[in-house]
Parts: structure tokens; C-alpha cells; sequence
């Protein structure tokens, strides 16, 4: 995996709604939604609690993924959206490997 950053974290997070979570049993990977095409979007830990509180909003059963970064498949790129100047950590060309979930923390309402 490339990686062009110095500092990226061991650990990002990536919350996905649990149906997505479930059809990822007895998979390789994980199942994704089409937001996360062409890259796959991470939070950092302390970036994490706004993205729940948005899920929280939703009213739907979500699933807080915790992911080893040494065991993504792709290129992790530290990057601003076009336009715009915050930079988050996309995956281009990869995916989450089962084996790179840490921990996974289901979320019911």
C-alpha cells in the first residue's frame, strides 16, 4: 500500500449503515455503499464524533469500524475535496479487508 503521508495514524474509522455490515459476513471484504466510489472516505478518531452524530440523526442501525491502516489494499491518500481545504484520508483503487477491522461497534436505535 502507498501511502504519502509520514503521519498517517495506525488506526482509522469508517461507519457504514449495519445491513452493509451484515452482507459483509463470510466475505473478503467489506461491502460499501456508492458513496464511497471512486475512493473510500476515513475519519480519524478525533473526527469521528461529528460523522456519528450525523448517523445518529438518521435514525438507522449503523456499524463504527475500526481499521488497522497497515492492512488496507489500495493507495491511501491524505487529500482536500476539490474546492475545498480540509484534508481526510480517501482510499483509491482498494478496499477493507475483514482482516484489517479491529473492532466493530454496532450501533442500534
Amino acid at each position: 500500500m502507498k501511502q504519502q503521508t509520514t503521519e498517517t495514524p495506525k488506526h482509522l474509522y469508517k461507519v457504514i449503515a449495519l445491513e452493509l455490515w451484515q452482507a459483509s459476513e463470510n466475505k473478503q471484504s467489506v461491502i460499501l455503499s456508492a458513496e464511497d466510489v471512486p475512493f473510500i472516505r476515513f475519519q480519524k478518531e478525533d473526527e469521528l464524533g461529528r460523522l456519528v452524530h450525523y448517523w445518529n440523526t438518521l435514525d438507522l442501525p449503523y456499524v463504527v469500524l475500526k481499521i488497522k491502516v497497515s492492512k488496507l489494499k489500495g493507495t491511501l491518500v491524505f487529500e482536500a475535496k476539490l474546492g475545498g481545504s480540509t484534508k481526510k484520508y480517501h482510499l483509491y483503487d482498494g478496499c477493507i479487508p475483514i482482516d484489517a477491522i479491529i473492532e466493530a461497534k454496532i450501533i442500534q436505535k
